[in-house]
C-alpha cells in the first residue's frame, strides 16, 4: 500500500463482498438522484485515470498521501471536502435547469 497515493498502490482486501452490494443498492436506487450518485462515483469508482469507472472500487488520487481515503472504505477529510463540493455543484446545475 502506498499510503492511497495512487490507484497501482490500492487493492480491494478483500472488501468486494461488502463493497459491490452497497455499489449496487447506490447505484440501483438512485433513479432520481444519478447525479448525486454519479458524484458519489467520482471519488469511490474511478479508472487508473481518474475518470468516473462505476464498479472499478478504486478511490480518486492526486499524488498526496491518504486524499480521498484512509483505510479503502470511508472518505478522508479531504475526501469528504471533494465530495461536498461536486455534490453542492450538481446541485445547483440541477437547480438552473
Amino acid at each position: 500500500n502506498d499510503k492511497w497515493k495512487t490507484t497501482t498502490g490500492q487493492s480491494y482486501q478483500n472488501r468486494e463482498d461488502s463493497r459491490v452490494p452497497v455499489n449496487n443498492w447506490i447505484m440501483g436506487n438512485a433513479v432520481h438522484m444519478f447525479d448525486v450518485a454519479l458524484s458519489l462515483c467520482a471519488i469511490v469508482e474511478v479508472d487508473e485515470n481518474n475518470n468516473v469507472s462505476p464498479g472499478s472500487g478504486l478511490w480518486l488520487v492526486n499524488g498526496t498521501n491518504y486524499f480521498s481515503t484512509q483505510d479503502g472504505l470511508h472518505p478522508s477529510n479531504s475526501g469528504r471536502d471533494y465530495l461536498a463540493t461536486n455534490i453542492k455543484y450538481k446541485i445547483q446545475q440541477f437547480l438552473i435547469q
